[in-house]
């Protein structure tokens, strides 16, 4: 009877550290992957349980759409066909470039395409995620993760994916507009990835930033789609104001 509660406890044991290893790399920590004909090795970003939950905690995407999947996501119209297709698109490629994109949306079920769209960078690929809505940067709490995470740090070593959503011109406090403009710069400088995401920013004869390089900079890198106007638009627009 001990040698047979033993061996269970030994399945029990490989099982649950089956269940805990990474699908992709089984643990091991190295995928091996093809390119050009030749099998190389390189370090997996590991989409183990654990990892998966530590970057939900860390990324600041509400836990509602923890479970949000773009293979569960049915589109309501050619518009949001058009983003979802865009989105997969890019989440099916072997290796993910960096990202520079303003997505202006204004209806609810288009924020659950884009919360979709950065649960399966997670689970999927197991990129970290940073989501920072700006109305809420001015809250006690949101203000505490800006002084540990922002000023007086470099932005560059932030998240693999930055999204930020409903950035408006005068909306943020001073400290908060220049860490987000920091964050910002150093992103684009060193080519990693930024979602700017939300309504279509108002009074567009303004100036976006306060530093009129970063501006230029934004306006010359980042490129534009709205889902609210035709599939065509949605795939070629760039900034028009």
């Amino acid at each position: 009877m001990g040698l047979v509660k033993e061996l269970k406890q030994e399945i029990s044991f490989w099982e649950t550290r089956q269940q805990e290893a990474c699908p992709l790399c089984g643990g091991t920590g190295f995928r091996l992957l093809e390119r050009n004909g030749q099998i190389r090795a390189r370090k997996c970003r590991c989409i183990s349980l654990g990892r998966i939950k530590t970057l939900h905690l860390k990324s600041g995407i509400s836990p509602i759409y923890w479970k949000e999947s773009l293979k569960r996501i049915q589109p309501k119209s050619l518009q949001e066909i058009c983003l979802v297709d865009f989105l997969k698109d890019f989440l099916y490629q072997q290796d993910l470039q960096a990202l520079h994109l303003w997505i202006v949306f204004s209806e609810r079920s288009q924020r659950r395409i884009l919360c979709a769209f950065a649960n399966d960078l997670i689970q999927m690929h197991g990129y970290s995620c940073l989501w920072i809505n700006c109305p809420s940067l001015g809250k006690s709490a949101a203000s505490v993760k800006l002084e540990k995470k922002g000023p007086g740090t470099n932005p560059r070593g932030l998240e693999d994916f930055v999204f930020i959503e409903n950035y408006q011109p005068g909306l943020l406090r001073s400290k908060h507009k220049q860490w987000l403009e920091a964050t910002l710069w150093e992103r684009i400088r060193s080519d990693k990835s930024i979602l700017l995401v939300g309504p279509r920013p108002s009074g567009l004869d303004r100036e976006l930033f306060s530093d009129r390089e970063l501006m230029a900079a934004v306006l010359k890198s980042f490129k534009m789609i709205e889902p609210t106007k035709s599939p065509a638009s949605c795939q070629s627009s760039r900034w028009l104001f």
